[in-house]
């Protein structure tokens, strides 16, 4: 119970007993609930999630956006992946609502990622609002040409129909540093991400209650005021993990 004590008040009341009496009923044990997590994509608190909007915050919009709640193969140390180029190592991160998150460690221009160290859960925010929802991240996989794809970058929130027409060959540079991934096109036209998604996971919807994840969001293309309407590119998600030794946090 949230409320034990008003849940003991409210069985004693002798209505609530005599009713009880009269029926015979099992007896029943009220014990105190640990507290609820708060649902905020924008405030996110640990464990950290994959889709959470990253500080500084400006105005309603995140800076960037978390992409991959990890852990180290090599010695169990766990980690919230984002772009590279949202972070320098030592910078300390926080949610756009101000939660500290945890100090970036390292860095790989090569992926266009960052790695902060902090406790992480595999789920990601997913929804349209600020509250969103959690979905269960249920696996990685790199994507192929054709495949159809979902963005889910804070200042988007959910961008759906990508369309993959490169699929791991394809090449931006970002503070001069040439970095490969695969690309996509919004299919029929339309936004496909905005300043401040950079970071998100790009997800495959292979199930309709969970995600898998094939990526995080490194560059957008033809990009003006309203976003970025031309294409996306984003780092696969097993090439951060066998660049850094870390795979999907299991807990």
């Amino acid at each position: 119970m949230d409320d034990a004590q008003a849940a003991h008040a409210y069985l004693a009341s002798p209505a609530v007993a005599q009713r009880r009496a009269a029926a015979d009923a099992t007896e029943i044990r009220v014990r105190q609930a640990p507290p609820s997590k708060p649902l905020s994509r924008w405030n996110d608190t640990s464990p950290f999630y994959a889709g959470a909007a990253l500080g500084p915050a400006y105005g309603s919009e995140a800076y960037c956006t978390s992409g991959i709640p990890a852990v180290s193969t090599w010695d169990g140390r766990q980690w919230l992946v984002t772009a590279g180029h949202c972070y320098n190592v030592g910078d300390n991160v926080s949610a756009a609502g101000g939660n500290y998150i945890g100090q970036v460690k390292y860095k790989r221009a090569d992926l266009d990622s960052v790695f902060i160290e902090a406790p992480t859960y595999r789920y990601t925010w997913d929804g349209l609002d600020a509250t969103g929802y959690a979905r269960y991240l249920n696996g990685v996989r790199n994507v192929a040409v054709g495949d159809f794809t979902c963005q889910l970058g804070y200042n988007s929130k959910v961008v759906c129909n990508i369309r993959t027409v490169y699929a791991g060959n394809a090449s931006w540079v970002v503070n001069g540093t040439t970095v490969w991934g695969s690309y996509g096109v919004p299919n029929g036209g339309g936004i496909v991400g905005r300043g401040g998604d950079s970071g998100g996971p790009v997800i495959y919807l292979n199930d309709p209650n969970s995600r898998q994840l094939n990526g995080i969001v490194s560059v957008g293309y033809g990009c003006g005021a309203s976003g970025c309407t031309t294409g996306l590119g984003w780092v696969d998600v097993w090439t951060i993990f066998n660049g850094f030794s870390i795979k999907l946090n299991p807990s």
